[in-house]
């Protein structure tokens, strides 16, 4: 495993990487291969990251429970990105084929579920009953997230409703996140609702930048194919940009339409997109973002791990995929 920036936290993410395999011990070695491989090849960690370095500030009673809950998370992500694979039909993540890929999607909804049941029973090893009901309800808004997707209900170009479902699909867990790791040590509530918003604002500006990605990125790095959100009928940041700019071109329209000439309209669009001030415009509000999870730091108790926060904070506008 590559640690990167997280490397200050190598041996208690390490803890939760043996915790996560753990709680994925089954009876059948097919089984095993697969979820191996899924944990093998999912995310950047950020996730359990911000557990831990919630715990901080404040004792801790019992340490094991900062590590389930950590697991818990990071097997709830990895689960959301199983699931998202089938909805959007994804072939690629990071460069490596998904489940979705060899088994199909019926095989790959199972072992989805599998990971969401797992994740939910590392919940419940914390003891907390406050951090199982926030988590309970977290996984309620990353489902809803994803139907507002496919729903799109209100205009697919509202700033707002976009902001509504990136909370939803993808900062509601960066905020439970570094929430957890408050709850599951000695911090007053202020300051659980402070390290909460730094979560939720590393999450909205993370989620931005994703979606810049999708348009700017490159694909050998990116490990998937750009132009993707589109593809799947999402309208994100930089498209919602470029058309305020462009209100009457209808080529987003006829995409979403499945127009006959689909493929060649989405190509030229996304190049378009991708050279136009769209991109630092979303870019601008991620920053706007970044600087809010920042500013929250003085709101905390002195301690070390503050700088980690500010350069976790940074590498999340800096990322290249």
């Amino acid at each position: 495993m590559n640690f990167g920036i997280l490397e200050p936290l190598r041996a208690d993410l390490l803890q939760v990487e043996r915790k996560m395999r753990g709680a994925l011990d089954v009876y059948s070695p097919t089984l095993a291969e697969l979820l191996t491989y899924v944990i093998d090849h999912g995310g950047k960690r950020l996730r359990p990251a911000l557990v831990i370095i919630a715990s901080r500030f404040y004792p801790v009673e019992d340490f094991d429970q900062v590590i389930a809950g950590a697991a818990a998370v990071e097997l709830l992500h990895t689960a959301s990105l199983v699931h998202d694979d089938i909805v959007d039909n994804a072939l690629l993540r990071r460069g490596s084929p998904t489940l979705n890929l060899h088994w199909g999607g019926g095989t790959t909804v199972l072992i989805g579920d599998y990971l969401l049941a797992r994740s939910a029973s590392l919940a419940t090893h914390t003891g907390n009953k406050r951090l199982i009901e926030k988590f309970s309800d977290t996984l309620v808004v990353l489902v809803e997230g994803e139907l507002r997707e496919i729903f799109k209900d209100g205009s697919i170009f509202s700033r707002e409703e976009y902001s509504r479902r990136i909370y939803a699909k993808t900062a509601s867990l960066f905020a439970v996140s570094a929430e957890a790791g408050a709850m599951l040590s000695a911090a007053p509530e202020a300051v659980v609702q402070v390290l909460r918003n730094y979560g939720n604002n590393l999450g909205m500006a993370f989620q931005i930048v994703d979606d810049v990605l999708d348009f700017s990125g490159k694909e050998g790095v990116v490990g998937k194919t750009v132009g993707n959100d589109l593809r799947q009928n999402v309208v994100t940041l930089p498209l919602i940009y470029w058309h305020d700019a462009h209100p009457a071109d209808d080529r987003v329209e006829r995409i979403l339409d499945q127009d006959p000439e689909r493929e060649r309209l989405l190509a030229g669009l996304v190049a378009e997109v991708s050279r136009s001030p769209a991109i630092d415009q979303a870019m601008g509000d991620a920053k706007r973002y970044v600087e809010a999870a920042k500013a929250l730091l003085a709101q905390l108790p002195p301690h070390d791990v503050k700088s980690l926060m500010c350069d976790l904070a940074d590498f999340v506008i800096q990322r290249k995929a």
